[in-house]
This record gives C-alpha cells, sequence and structure tokens, in this order.
C-alpha cells in the first residue's frame, strides 16, 4: 500500500487556496465566508505532505456506535498512514483529523487528487493509446527562442545498440518487465549495467538489485567514461583505462577472429570491423563518432561520477530478504524522484558544483534464479512457485504504477545435447514477463572446436541476442561484442 507521506508532491501543490482579497467598501463582509483560508496558505508542497502525513499518523478515528464521546466498547483503529485508509476516511472525518491546516473544501479537493493518482478511472484502450501517442505542448511563439523545447515522453529505456532496439521496437518498454536469459559469461550482467548508463544518458536514475553480488562498479565507471570519452573524441576511448585490482582486458586472438568475420551480415545492414574491442573504430557504437550519439537514446552520455551517484545498489541474500526489498522498493524510488524534483528547483538549482539527481527509470534484478535456487530445493517446488509469483507480482505493479522500466536478468534451465536451454524457473516464471531476450554465442566457447572437452577462448567472441518473446515485437536476432564500451552491436 502507498504511504501517504510518499504521495506526489503535486497533490499538495496549490492545494492551499490563496486568502481572498478585503472586501472593498460597502461589499458584504460574509460573502466569501465559506471560503476562508486555512492555516497552511503559506506553507510549501513538502511542508504540507509532512504535516498532513503527521497529523493523519496521530489519528485514530472510533468505529461502532458510541453511547458517550467514544462509547462503551468502541475500538480505535490505527493511525491512517496508507492511501487506502485515507480513502476510507469521509470528508468530515478527514477534516477532523488535519485541522486547522485545510478546510472542508481542500479536503475535498485533496481526495479527489488523491483518487485520480492512485484510484483512476477505468479508461478505454482508445484513450490509453491516445495519452501514449501525445506530443508535447507547442511553445507560445515569443518564448520558442529563450525556452528549450521538451523532453520527448519516457517510453524505452534504449539498450545502446540500434539494431537491438529496432528488434525490441524503441529498447527495453517502460512499465513491462523485461527479461535477459543466457548462460555464464554471454553478457547479461554486462548488459544490465549498460543500461544504467544509458538511463542516465536520458536523465533517469537506477536501482540495481544484486542478488548474486558480483555487480563491479569499477567496470561500470569504465564503460561509462569509455562512451562519454568516444563521444566527445577524446584519447581516452581507447580502451587502455584501468583501475587498482581490476582492468577489463581481452586475449589477442580476439581482434584476429573477429577481422575473419568482416564479410558476416548482421540485423540492419552492418558489418563487424575489426576493431578488438578497442572502441576505436570508425563504427564504434550508434554512430556514437558522430557527435550526438546516433541512436535512440540521443542526448551526452553522462559523466561516470554523475552515473554512479544516480545508480542505487542492494544485495539481498535470500529469498525473503528480496521479497522484503521489492516491497521497499516503492518508496524509495519515490523518495528519489522527490529528491530530484527539489535538486532543480527554484533555490535548489543544481550548480556546476554538484551533481545531479535524476527519477528513477529503471529498476534492474541480476538474478532472479540464485536466491531462489538456493533457498528452494526438489522438495519446495510449490513454496518457491508462490515466491516467484510475489516477486513478478510486486515488479509488475512497481513497473505500472511508477513507470519504469523493470530487468530481470535470469539463468538457463537444463541445456540439451547442443547446448541450447530456455530460462530457468519454469513455466511458473515464463508468463509473468511481457519480453524475453536471450543472449548467446555464435561459436559455444565452452566445446573445443576440433573435439575434446574444455573451454576454448579464441571462438565465442561474437554473440548473439534473440528476442524470443514479446508482445509488441517479432521474433528477431542481431550480432554484438562486449568490449571497453560495454556490449556493442556488429
Amino acid at each position: 500500500a502507498r504511504a501517504i507521506a510518499r504521495l506526489p508532491l503535486g497533490i499538495f501543490t496549490d492545494l492551499v487556496a490563496p486568502p481572498p482579497p478585503t472586501p472593498a467598501d460597502g461589499e458584504d463582509a460574509n460573502t466569501n465566508a465559506e471560503e476562508q483560508p486555512s492555516a497552511a496558505t503559506n506553507i510549501s508542497p513538502e511542508d504540507l505532505r509532512q504535516q498532513l502525513s503527521q497529523k493523519l499518523r496521530d489519528f485514530h478515528q472510533r468505529q461502532g456506535q458510541p453511547s458517550t464521546i467514544y462509547g462503551a466498547g468502541s475500538k480505535p483503529r490505527e493511525g491512517t498512514t496508507t492511501v487506502g485508509q485515507l480513502l476510507k476516511l469521509s470528508p468530515s472525518a478527514l477534516l477532523r483529523a488535519v485541522d486547522p491546516l485545510l478546510t472542508d473544501v481542500e479536503c475535498r479537493r485533496m481526495i479527489d487528487r488523491v483518487c485520480q493518482v492512485c484510484a483512476p478511472r477505468p479508461r478505454s484502450a482508445l484513450e490509453l493509446l491516445q495519452s501514449q501517442q501525445q506530443q508535447p505542448p507547442q511553445q507560445h511563439p515569443s518564448q520558442s527562442q529563450s525556452i528549450a523545447p521538451p523532453p520527448p515522453p519516457f517510453v524505452h529505456v534504449t539498450s545502446g545498440m540500434d539494431n537491438l532496439d529496432q528488434c525490441l521496437r524503441g529498447g527495453f518498454r517502460v512499465g513491462t518487465i523485461t527479461e535477459i536469459v543466457g548462460r555464464a559469461g554471454v553478457g547479461k550482467s554486462q548488459l544490465a549495467t549498460q543500461l544504467c548508463i544509458m538511463a542516465a544518458r536520458m536523465g533517469r536514475g537506477s536501482v540495481y538489485i544484486d542478488t548474486e553480488r558480483k555487480v563491479s562498479l569499477r567496470r561500470m565507471k569504465e564503460m561509462a567514461q569509455e562512451r562519454r570519452a568516444a563521444q566527445l573524441g577524446g584519447d581516452e576511448g581507447g580502451g587502455s583505462m584501468s583501475y587498482a585490482g581490476e582492468q577489463f582486458s581481452y586475449h589477442h586472438h580476439h581482434q584476429q577472429h573477429q577481422e575473419g568475420q568482416n564479410n558476416e551480415t548482421n540485423i540492419g545492414g552492418n558489418s563487424s570491423n575489426g576493431t578488438g574491442g578497442t572502441g576505436t573504430g570508425t563504427q564504434l557504437l550508434n554512430g556514437i563518432a558522430d557527435g550526438d550519439g546516433g541512436d535512440s537514446g540521443g542526448g551526452p552520455y553522462k559523466d561516470a561520477l554523475e552515473v554512479l551517484e544516480n545508480v542505487t545498489i542492494h544485495t539481498p541474500g535470500s529469498t525473503k530478504e528480496l521479497l522484503d526489498l521489492i516491497h521497499t522498493i516503492e518508496e524509495e524510488i519515490l523518495i528519489r524522484n522527490d529528491e530530484a524534483l527539489t535538486s532543480t528547483d527554484g533555490a535548489n538549482a543544481t550548480t556546476s558544483t554538484t551533481t545531479p539527481k535524476h527519477p528513477v527509470g529503471l529498476v534492474v534484478l541480476d538474478s532472479i534464479a540464485a536466491p531462489t535456487r538456493r533457498d528452494f530445493g526438489a522438495e519446495s517446488a510449490m513454496a518457491r512457485v508462490s515466491a516467484i509469483f510475489q516477486i513478478a507480482q510486486t515488479l509488475k505493479r512497481i513497473a505500472d504504477q511508477l513507470q519504469v522500466a523493470v530487468v530481470v536478468v535470469n539463468q538457463v534451465g537444463n541445456l540439451d545435447e547442443y547446448g541450447q536451454g530456455n530460462a530457468a524457473l519454469g513455466v511458473s516464471w515464463h508468463h509473468c514477463v511481457s519480453t524475453r531476450l536471450m543472449l548467446d554465442h555464435e561459436v559455444d566457447p565452452h566445446r573445443v572446436v576440433g573435439g575434446g572437452d574444455g573451454y576454448d577462448e579464441t571462438v565465442g567472441h561474437v554473440r548473439i541476442a534473440r528476442v524470443v518473446k514479446s508482445n509488441v515485437a517479432p521474433p528477431g536476432k542481431m550480432s554484438f561484442e562486449v568490449n571497453a564500451m560495454g556490449v556493442c552491436e556488429l
């Protein structure tokens, strides 16, 4: 249930009517008697929300039919802290609870606004489609030279690869769950990390839930710096960056293998160029050398420190901790969205000495299979299915209500004789996602060419991303590699 203290600030903005003008001589002073101002006329929306939340928390409504002021046997309710409890109050009860902050008219206005945000009326399919396709409002001619055009609607988090975005019909969709599936080492976490960088490029923050405790923040920093340097044309885009105790590098055979694939054509008509993962070739990524990024994300890449500042990391160690965490993610997102709003407004406007705050647009769960496989055995199948459904239900609600893109990384199940596998967790999970992206090696590096057992690092450089499930896009595939700048198309 949504907490009252975390309701959007728009509900409390201009909630309190300004004081009426002083009546002129001869005018009836009682004309506007019903519109007398409340005590909260000069309170900011943030302070008004806080004070109303405190008053409602301390308000205990009595149930039953009292014979005295409370009545024998009347049962006090707990304080009103959630939207569900608030909507059960009558306007008169709400007035008693928040007096003298709001008047009767303002209490009714507040209830109407809460209903519009948290309990909207049913809308037809045509209305929903029109709202999704609604264009930004046109500027007044006198403002066209001084005011920047409004940003486009936030409906996708781009992957950083044009061909993959084309396969997904725009990118990782906001309001839905997208699953990334693949074997170990194919690039699932690399792509999830890259999505945080792309979200920051679009002015959005991220929440990264790392159940395997393997996310590399140094790697995230490296990818952000390499992409920004390549876009700006700097020398540091050459893939030679190193950090204390960790460096991202590749075997020299990778370049030779890629040069042997120059004639291979991929979706979009691009062919590999033999850059060897250094990030300095003519293709780079998504036309990044063009200066404007070249892909649907648009805009400049953010500084690495700004990217890291707008990513929060959680590391639950069990399925129970994961369930508890995702039930609190909604509150965290609302708090961060409020911080982003206040950090760029009025006297709190961001300066050159502060790191900008972005509203949350992406939630990553990496991975969902790890805790469930650790905590549930074959004898606990029903308990595992129940936990999976709870996780999926909560993630769907967060994606839809808070308009964020939810990306879940999953492992593969049992492999067949050809080394192919499906997403783990069985049918109970398969129907919980809207889009499934399968990552695999073009040539399996776990099977040495020519027979035998072991791992051959001279192959497996080229990987394939396949859209195997989507309710908006047909099946499709594209080729990519993992290099210093992250996951890049070939």
